[in-house]
């Protein structure tokens, strides 16, 4: 069994992030890194666009950081990422990539306001 993608039940003073992606493997090496550097942050999971959306909409808490893979982010034209600079204007988005999703990822940050892109191979 894989590492728990759960994240901590009651409120946290830690950041909280927002972990969006779609392949599981990723969010898995995401959490490692985080644990292995003993980084105290509170983190929420999204395997899905539609579930990222709603966690993204749902108050409180706001984010301080949401982390998600193109193929999540870009689906319905960058929806994720519009809505994420409207409702949490100072919080950084992050991009995810696979090589052949560079040219999506460029997009998000040139034309939709992301805040940096973040390179992973499967």
């Amino acid at each position: 069994m894989g590492p728990n993608l759960s994240p901590a039940t009651a409120p946290s003073r830690y950041p909280r992030i927002l972990l969006a992606d779609h392949n599981v493997s990723v969010v898995e090496s995401l959490i490692h890194t985080m644990r292995d550097e003993r980084l105290d942050l509170d983190y929420e999971v999204c395997l899905s666009h539609d579930s990222a959306v709603i966690k993204l909409f749902r108050s409180p808490p706001p984010y301080q950081l949401v982390i998600s893979s193109v193929p999540v982010a870009v689906q319905d034209d960058f929806f994720l990422l519009k809505h994420n600079r409207i409702l949490q204007p100072d919080v950084p988005f992050v991009l995810t990539t696979e090589p052949a999703d560079t040219a999506s990822a460029r997009r998000g940050i040139i034309n939709e306001g992301a805040f940096d892109l973040l390179p992973v191979r499967n």
